[in-house]
């Protein structure tokens, strides 16, 4: 009976350090770097020999968008 009140106890703090810690700067530091990454890309786009750079920061801005909507979708499960 003692493991399950342990567990129940980490697993209420993870929801808390979860939940507080996805406030809303982070998901604006996300946003910013993701649309940051993204006008790179279609700067390098315009420069026609720079393409192996123009596809790192496209993938750049989606891994960013993907940690955002996963970050928004905790905080929002968990609250």
């Amino acid at each position: 009976m003692e493991s399950f009140s342990q567990g129940y106890t980490a697993w209420e703090h993870i929801r808390f350090v979860v939940v507080h810690m996805i406030q809303m700067e982070l998901l604006v530091v996300l946003l910013s770097t993701a649309l940051a990454a993204w006008w790179l890309s279609t700067v390098l786009k315009k420069q026609n020999n720079r393409v192996g750079e123009q596809l790192l920061s496209r993938n750049i801005a989606a891994a960013y968008t993907s940690m955002l909507l996963a970050s928004w979708l905790a905080g929002r499960v968990f609250r």
